[in-house]
């Protein structure tokens, strides 16, 4: 049996009370980043994202994970980007990374089921390639690494309530 690493410590009452605007303070504890942009899906948030980059910042190719689901490819067609699969398992490792980041503008990692991989080393690899990192945190509200908060690590992270 797999357990998570990280403590998941979101609570419903905090999730409800992000939703109005006296409260957000609340969910700030599980998503530290003063610039918020509320859609009404993950896929669309990471559709919106990747198309950002693909404009402003000349991203054509998105490294994601072989291990994931349909609406992230299909988030990363819409975008106009072409998606480039790594190899990993649940949890996303350095060596399955390094193998195509000389192929991809922006990477997208997934932390599947709260399970976080090696964040730091990740993001340093992305620093030193030019690479724009985004963080998928859809599975992983409040897990941390590092005693820093999932979505921290990234230049984008994309959560989901769905």
């Amino acid at each position: 049996m797999i357990y998570s690493q990280q403590r998941i410590t979101s609570r419903w009452s905090d999730l409800i009370a992000g939703f109005f605007p006296q409260q957000k303070a609340v969910l700030q504890k599980y998503i530290n980043h003063p610039h918020l942009l509320w859609t009404g899906s993950g896929g669309e948030g990471l559709r919106t994202v990747l198309s950002h980059c693909r404009v402003k910042k000349g991203v054509k190719t998105v490294g994601i994970p072989a291990f994931t689901c349909r609406v992230v490819l299909d988030a990363v067609k819409r975008s106009g980007c072409t998606p480039v699969f790594y190899d990993s398992g649940v949890i996303a490792d350095i060596h399955d990374i390094k193998s195509i980041v000389s192929k991809v503008d922006a990477l997208l990692v997934t932390y599947n089921f709260g399970f976080m991989p090696d964040t730091e080393k990740i993001s340093a690899l992305c620093k030193a390639e030019k690479i724009i990192l985004i963080e998928d945190c859809a599975q992983a509200l409040g897990a941390r690494s590092q005693n820093k908060l999932a979505g921290s690590f990234g230049d984008y992270a994309v959560f989901s309530f769905g």
